[in-house]
């Protein structure tokens, strides 16, 4: 980060209060972010790499049980899913008829195309552990939502 650049910075808090952060703070994030990007060009320089990398991924989450969208029940059962592009695993259910439904996933909906979906009874201790945090995070967040809607 240069020197003469002054960073400034707001975080949102699970209560949807913003507070300002400090100059430490935000000078801390940048170099987190820096970091990390830093690390990701070394480990993927070129597409190529990072097109491998992705499908070794999605070959490796299959292994762990989780499997295409497209196989998801279609019976309004609730399974976990991760989606392209998230770091969470949700919880969704597919409504409508098949091919023309969609997955209802907490606070959106999509196509169960590029999604990943598990049943809730195979997850893992720490797969389950994101799924509800996903879920409570999400319940705040329409509860903050309807909050502001009635002021």
């Amino acid at each position: 980060m240069t020197e003469n650049h002054i960073v400034q910075g707001w975080a949102t808090l699970e209560d949807g209060s913003r507070v300002q952060l400090s100059q430490e703070e935000c000078e801390a994030l940048i170099a987190n972010v820096e970091a990390n990007e830093a690390r990701k060009a070394e480990l993927m320089p070129t597409t190529q790499e990072a097109v491998r990398l992705m499908f070794d991924a999605y070959d490796r989450l299959r292994k762990l049980g989780w499997s295409q969208g497209c196989y998801c029940p279609k019976d309004g059962t609730e399974f976990a899913i991760i989606q392209h592009g998230s770091t969470g695993i949700f919880t969704g259910h597919y409504q409508g008829e098949w091919p023309k439904g969609y997955v209802h996933c907490e606070d959106e909906v999509s196509h169960p195309d590029g999604l990943l979906w598990k049943s809730i009874d195979k997850l893992t201790e720490w797969e389950e552990v994101m799924r509800q945090r996903s879920a409570q995070s999400t319940a705040r967040y329409i509860a903050r939502l309807g909050r502001i809607a009635n002021t």
